[in-house]
C-alpha cells in the first residue's frame, strides 16, 4: 500500500509546511522498523526554527494464494492450457503463474496434481504471505462405441459409452479410404455415462465413430 495521510500525519502548533521522507505514494517493501522522517519548516522563520522528527513505521506481508485451476482430458491427448486464480497481488506488482504436470499422452486413466510455479520478474513476492495449492487433471478414458443394433431396415440406433458433462458428435463414413469424417447430427452433452443416436442410414454399409469436441 502506498504512503498516504494515514502514516505522513505530522501536525504542528504553528502554521507551516511538511516535507516528508519518503514522499507519499511509496510504495515500501515488508519490514519492521523503517524510518519515516519529516520536516517542518514554519511560515514564520524568524520567530520559529525548523523542526526534525522521525518515526518507525512496521510494514507487514500482504498475503497471497495461487490455485491452479482443475482441468479435464481424454487419455492419447497433450494437456490443456492451465490456468490458475491469483488472489491477493496488490499495488500493481507483476506476479503471475505457471502450472505443470507430470502427466504425459501416455499416462494412465487417474488423477494428476497440476502445480502452479509463482513468476516474480520485480522481485515483490519478499512482500507477501504465499499459500499454493495445487490443482487436479484428471485423465479419462476414450469413449467408445458400445453397440449398433438395426432396429428397422436401414435404421441402426447406435449406443456409445461416455462421460456425464462433456460434449460429444457422432460422425460416420462410408468409406474408411475416405479421410474426411461427416458428422450425423449435432454436437450433444451427455447427462450420463452413455449416448444413443439413431441414424437413418438406408445405406449398405456405414462406419461410425463418436467425438469428444468438448471445449477445452
Amino acid at each position: 500500500m502506498a504512503l498516504d495521510g494515514a502514516q505522513l500525519n505530522a501536525t504542528a502548533n504553528v502554521r507551516g509546511t511538511f516535507a516528508y521522507s519518503p514522499l507519499a505514494g511509496t510504495v515500501l517493501n515488508a519490514s519492521d522498523a523503517q524510518n519515516l522522517n519529516v520536516t517542518f519548516t514554519p511560515d514564520d522563520t524568524r520567530s520559529y526554527r525548523l523542526a526534525m522528527k522521525t518515526v518507525l513505521i512496521n510494514v507487514q506481508k500482504a498475503p497471497l494464494s495461487v490455485r491452479a485451476n482443475d482441468a479435464t482430458r481424454v487419455y492419447g491427448e497433450t494437456n490443456p492450457v492451465f490456468t490458475a486464480t491469483l488472489i491477493g497481488v496488490t499495488n500493481g506488482d507483476n506476479i503471475t503463474a505457471s502450472n505443470s504436470s507430470p502427466a504425459t499422452t501416455a499416462s494412465p486413466v487417474g488423477t494428476y496434481a497440476i502445480v502452479p510455479t509463482l513468476i516474480d520478474p520485480g522481485g515483490k513476492l519478499v512482500n507477501y504471505t504465499v499459500a499454493i495449492t495445487n490443482g487436479v487433471l484428471t485423465v479419462i478414458d476414450v469413449s467408445r462405441l458400445l453397440s449398433i443394433a438395426e432396429s428397422a431396415e436401414g435404421t441402426f440406433v447406435i449406443k456409445c459409452r461416455v462421460h456425464a458433462g462433456r460434449t460429444y458428435q457422432f460422425q460416420y463414413k462410408t468409406n474408411l479410404l475416405d479421410s474426411v469424417w461427416t458428422a450425423l447430427g449435432g454436437v450433444q452433452t451427455a447427462a450420463s455415462s452413455s449416448v444413443t443416436i439413431t441414424d437413418n442410414a438406408n445405406a449398405l454399409q456405414r462406419f461410425y465413430r463418436i467425438v469428444d469436441v468438448t471445449a477445452p
